[in-house]
């Protein structure tokens, strides 16, 4: 009897230490997510306000990007609209 009653602590035992080192590592995942989308979110900021101040200073020749369209107007970086909203 003493030796089952030893087992069922040891058994008890260990399921608690699963139940906690589980609990443990889902905290440690909701603060790591938590962390990330708060520095995701101040990069976002900090690109939003620094971007148009970059590109006052790139001239229009420079001004290019990938697109997924087969047809891209070659001169629409000249366009004026696209310089006013920066400036």
């Amino acid at each position: 009897m003493k030796r089952k009653v030893t087992f069922d602590n040891y058994f008890v035992t260990l399921a608690e230490k699963r139940v906690l080192a589980n609990e443990i590592e889902k905290e440690m995942i909701r603060a790591s997510v938590y962390a990330l989308d708060a520095e995701t979110s101040a990069l976002q900021r900090c690109f939003t306000l620094s971007v148009p101040k970059i590109q006052m200073l790139i001239r229009p020749f420079q001004q290019f990007a990938a697109t997924l369209f087969d047809q891209v107007d070659p001169h629409s970086h000249l366009d004026v609209v696209n310089k006013v909203e920066a400036v």
